[in-house]
């Protein structure tokens, strides 16, 4: 099983949370299949907040060299996206694909488990990361074993 930690901005992650946002965009994305994306909030949070299931991918991208509008994925997004439409196509602006990633099976972390917690040389990724064993070890035993206790 694959998993990746994504970073995401909190005021993005806040609806994730809340259910009001149930897309994820990213302008690159992994090439292998991930089954879960763990949340890293980033600055000023620095926290991983939860996990949630890939659903499904939709992407969209430029097969010409002239600039793409991205109406593909706002289209079939836009009810949950999370963001404003200004917001979302200011974000693929210049880009030549784009990624939306169907959130699903969301469990938060509670308490939300703090960098140094389990890696005191932690760097967050740009953009995402995939996990080692380890780290997926970790996230399972504080989630599920001991009731948020690391």
């Amino acid at each position: 099983m694959v998993e990746v930690l994504l970073s995401i901005k909190p005021e993005y992650v806040a609806g994730i949370l809340s259910g009001s946002k149930r897309w994820e965009f990213r302008r690159r994305i992994w090439k292998q299949k991930v089954d879960w994306v763990y949340i890293y909030s980033s600055a000023p949070a620095k926290m991983v907040v939860g996990r949630f299931k890939v659903k499904s991918i939709i992407y969209c991208s430029d097969n010409s060299l002239v600039f793409y509008d991205f109406k593909c994925l706002w289209s079939d997004t836009k009810s949950f996206a999370g963001v404003s439409e200004e917001q979302y196509f200011e974000y693929f602006k210049g880009s030549t694909s784009g990624f939306a990633i169907e959130i699903a099976k969301l469990e938060v972390f509670k308490p939300p488990v703090d960098s140094p917690r389990w890696d005191p040389w932690f760097i967050a990724p740009q953009n995402f990361r995939y996990l080692t064993k380890g780290e997926k070890e970790f996230f399972e035993a504080c989630n599920y074993d001991n009731a948020g206790e690391c």
